[in-house]
């Protein structure tokens, strides 16, 4: 069924009772409108509610996919942050670095890793 022939079906259906009929004609006399558009409006908008109540339990699933999967990401990319440092350690010692080049390179990494948010595994 098409929308215009399902709101004009609810339409013919709704029976509103005489104090809702006259409250319904004072609203739509006040928003300048027909009380036909009104009810076509109300019938709309219970519509789209309906819809998006069909909708509403998809989005929050896949929502919670999301989640997972940031969350997977952010293991990994921890991860990947270890390996790299065990890199950069076995470079320095086969590199042999000297400790001013080392501390400079550790205030770095320590700014970095505020700025991702990672915190130190000395914590």
């Amino acid at each position: 069924m098409k929308k215009s022939s399902k709101n004009d079906y609810v339409l013919n259906q709704v029976k509103t009772p005489i104090d809702e009929n006259i409250q319904l004609q004072q609203i739509a006399e006040s928003a300048n409108i027909t009380k036909k558009a009104l009810m076509e409006n109300i019938i709309s908008s219970y519509l789209h509610e309906e819809k998006v109540s069909e909708l509403l339990p998809n989005m929050i699933d896949q929502n919670r996919r999301l989640s997972e999967f940031l969350n997977d990401l952010k293991e990994i990319t921890i991860k990947n942050y270890a390996s790299t440092e065990q890199m950069k350690n076995l470079l320095y010692e086969i590199a042999g670095l000297d400790d001013v080049f080392d501390k400079e390179t550790q205030k770095f990494l320590e700014k970095e890793k505020q700025e991702l948010g990672i915190k130190d595994d000395k914590d």
